[in-house]
């Protein structure tokens, strides 16, 4: 019995840490931004999910750390394709895509995957885009929430198509991670160490 509760402990402290240390990336890169006059790119998707795992991982809520994580994993190859189209290239940036991405992995494999987490993941995402459009300037297109994506205009001439098709693309990548993180999970719990 005290072998369990040792060892709950010490998953309670391995969170804290790596929930501090998100919270740190997260701290670094707001920073960068809040410098360069672009403080309001902290809503977007990415950097609002690592602020979720971070404090998931700080208060033991699986539900935060998977919706992050759900979160990064989408946007992080629109943020390298953003890239490739040129778009800013903050080394504080990897920091997100990268630590904060892989503490939110790494806490998903050690803890599990709360149920109905792709839901969580696409209608926060839907409520985060409509936050968006209401707090940030049109001209930013935080989150895609007023139009569409530049790498995809020239698929799409109609916003209202593209976010459909957009929101069905979430629900299948959403469902299909659900799917493949419950499968690593069993998968690391049946092999031996």
């Amino acid at each position: 019995m005290e072998s369990a509760a040792q060892s709950e402990r010490e998953r309670s402290a391995t969170a804290s840490r790596h929930g501090w240390l998100a919270l740190g990336c997260w701290a670094v890169h707001a920073i960068v931004h809040v410098r360069r006059g672009s403080g309001t790119d902290l809503a977007w998707g990415c950097n609002v999910g690592a602020v979720f795992i971070a404090a998931g991982l700080l208060f033991r809520e699986r539900a935060l750390v998977a919706t992050g994580t759900f979160w990064l994993v989408a946007g992080t190859p629109l943020w390298l394709m953003d890239l490739l189209f040129g778009g800013e290239r903050l080394l504080s940036s990897v920091l997100i895509h990268g630590v904060v991405l892989s503490l939110g992995l790494r806490a998903i494999a050690r803890d599990g995957l709360v149920e109905g987490a792709h839901w969580m993941a696409l209608l926060g995402g839907a409520l985060l885009q409509q936050c968006s459009r209401w707090l940030t300037h049109w001209s930013l297109n935080i989150n895609v929430a007023y139009g569409i994506y530049r790498p995809f205009r020239r698929w799409f001439s109609d916003y209202s198509r593209y976010w459909l098709f957009t929101f069905a693309y979430l629900a299948a990548l959403y469902f299909a991670l659900d799917l493949l993180l419950r499968w690593w999970i069993r998968r690391r719990r049946q092999t031996p160490r």
